[in-house]
């Protein structure tokens, strides 16, 4: 029998448990080996295993009277390099001894000076040290063995994609039988009350391979999962409800978007648009042609609040509407709330757009570069240190210019020029499985004249420091605080003495907090507060040049202040 047979043999036979032994006589005087293995196979129905090259020409002499099989061989075999291994009814003879029990108080003798007790891969039990979980076959055991808990126990943990490390949102995890399930948050966390016991853990996600997970629970602890895409080749289209993915509420007038789901839609000079993918959806309409807004549900465009990574954004849009203000190559989701808008935004009269960046790649290097008809980009990603921090930076601008340069020389816009650039990084750093820090920054920027003497500009930025710490397997926690500005310049130098400048601006600093009680598997309680303090520059007319008779004028600048206490609970 060759090493690889023994190996298969041991590795898919069933568990180790002990049989009563069995005494046997033998008297052989100068006979083959292999009768000796033929009256022990006859006398005790004990199967026995070796490689017939090293032992057909061994001639063995044995009396014996009630004695036990394995005692018999390791006699005859104790001059030579085999090994007598005993498992379940079979007898092995090989150059290694199989070990086939743990020795009597191994778990007690595993505890360390802290009283802490490991499995035989080091991983420590009855805590919540990190384990990742990539095999649907290999049972993960969660907690102590020695020390199992009565009623149910909470399993948390982070859900990853594998190529790139990033958390995955609204992935849906779930057990049968009992039917319990839930759903990743924004940052791929989950939490869920399961009894302990042995479970087969189902895993599901947009975009993802469906796959499982064998789990032995024995008390409470902490689990994070790895998923692969999945690459679909379809004939027909299914249409199915959601039962499994829907969980965790029953919101109205929610759309939630994928970038992967973005990008199959038809596109405008060659990249995605966040903002046209928006009016496609149902309830939603362009205000005009080249417009920079749009009506939800026959609201108004400054009913609408615009965020990105939890900053706001006051004019979304690039080069007169044609373009949206976010690099689609940096965007990871998007959430439209046309109606039962959540507390913790605020509250708008028409639509909430909440769009998200993606946190950069924790594997590997790499890097993305586009050239179009108007626009260009590029994209830089990667570790900083391998699996805890990972940054992602991206830029894009437009040579639009030679657009207006085609126009007809007698034209009153032939002189005119525009063009845009914006600006986007993200840093975040694991301290541990329980606080995240992340670091978001954008900025852009938009000009264009039609004539010499008219010039026009506005910019958006906006920073955030965001700190995700988990209390609990039940409360976690998400801490933001942050900066936003937008401003718009006007210049007129047609008439010298008529010269002027008009601008205005808006500053704001926010902070809030966000908490998340997974009371049970149908109960979550969300609460938290917030507070935004503007500082607003309404206008200011100033001369253009000491030539310019403008008279100055300035608006009163306010500074109003706005506190906000939530509480929300679902269930499922």
């Amino acid at each position: 029998m060759s090493r690889i047979s023994w190996i298969l043999l041991m590795v898919f036979s069933l568990p180790v448990f002990l049989y009563s032994q069995r005494e046997i006589s033998i008297h052989l005087s100068e006979r083959p080996v292999l009768e000796l293995f033929t009256q022990i196979e006859q006398q005790t129905g004990y199967k026995i295993f070796c490689e017939m090259q090293a032992v057909d020409s061994l001639i063995v002499s044995v009396d014996c009277r009630n004695c036990l099989p394995v005692d018999i061989l390791r006699e005859v075999f104790q001059n030579t390099p085999l090994k007598v291994s005993e498992f379940k009814e079979a007898l092995f003879m090989h150059e290694i001894e199989f070990v086939t029990n743990l020795p009597e108080g191994y778990f007690a003798e595993s505890r360390g000076s802290t009283g802490e007790a490991y499995d035989m891969s080091g991983i420590l039990l009855g805590s919540r040290r990190e384990q990742k979980a990539t095999s649907e076959h290999k049972v993960y055991e969660i907690g102590d063995p020695t020390q199992t808990a009565e009623g149910r126990v909470v399993l948390t943990g982070h859900i990853k994609d594998f190529k790139s490390g990033e958390p995955m949102a609204g992935v849906a995890l779930f057990i049968r039988e009992p039917l319990i399930a839930t759903t990743t948050d924004g940052f791929g966390y989950y939490s869920i009350q399961l009894p302990p016991r042995r479970h087969e853990l189902f895993i599901q996600g947009m975009g993802m391979k469906d796959t499982r997970r064998q789990i032995q629970l024995y008390g409470g602890g902490k689990l994070d999962i790895e998923l692969e895409e999945q690459v679909y080749t379809l004939k027909e289209v299914t249409v199915s409800s959601e039962r499994i993915a829907n969980v965790r509420g029953t919101t109205m007038g929610v759309e939630r978007l994928k970038i992967k789901e973005m990008k199959n839609i038809p596109t405008a000079f060659g990249e995605v648009d966040i903002l046209r993918v928006v009016m496609s959806l149902p309830g939603v309409k362009s205000v005009g042609e080249a417009s920079s807004g749009f009506n939800v549900r026959g609201g108004a465009t400054d009913q609408n609040l615009i965020l990105f990574n939890d900053g706001t954004i006051y004019n979304p849009t690039h080069l007169f509407g044609f373009f949206s203000a976010f690099n689609p190559d940096v965007i990871k989701d998007m959430e439209l709330y046309k109606s039962s808008i959540p507390a913790q935004y605020g509250g708008r009269l028409s639509s909430v757009l909440d769009i998200n960046s993606r946190e950069g790649n924790k594997k590997e290097f790499n890097g993305s570069a586009s050239i179009g008809l108007l626009t260009s980009q590029l994209t830089f990603e990667g570790p900083i240190y391998m699996d805890k921090t990972s940054f992602i930076v991206s830029g894009r601008t437009t040579y639009s210019d030679w657009i207006l340069k085609k126009l007809p020389e007698k034209s009153e816009y032939s002189d005119g020029t525009a063009g845009f650039y914006d600006l986007n990084a993200s840093v975040n750093h694991k301290f541990n499985a329980y606080n995240n820090l992340y670091i978001n920054g954008y900025f852009s920027h938009d000009r264009f004249n039609f004539n010499k003497y008219e010039h026009y500009s506005y910019q958006n930025a906006n920073a955030s420091v965001k700190w995700r710490h988990i209390f609990s397997p039940q409360l976690a926690s998400t801490f933001t605080a942050g900066y936003d500005h937008y401003d718009y310049y006007v210049r007129n130098t047609d008439n010298p003495v008529e010269a002027y400048k008009l601008k205005f601006g808006i500053n704001q600093y926010f902070g809030k907090a966000d908490f998340a009680w997974y009371v049970s598997d149908k109960h979550t309680v969300d609460f938290g507060a917030s507070g935004l303090i503007y500082n607003l520059s309404p206008g200011e007319y100033l001369p253009y040049s000491d030539e310019s008779y403008v008279v100055p004028d300035y608006m009163q600048k306010r500074k109003p202040l706005k506190v906000l206490c939530i509480l929300a609970t679902s269930g499922t």
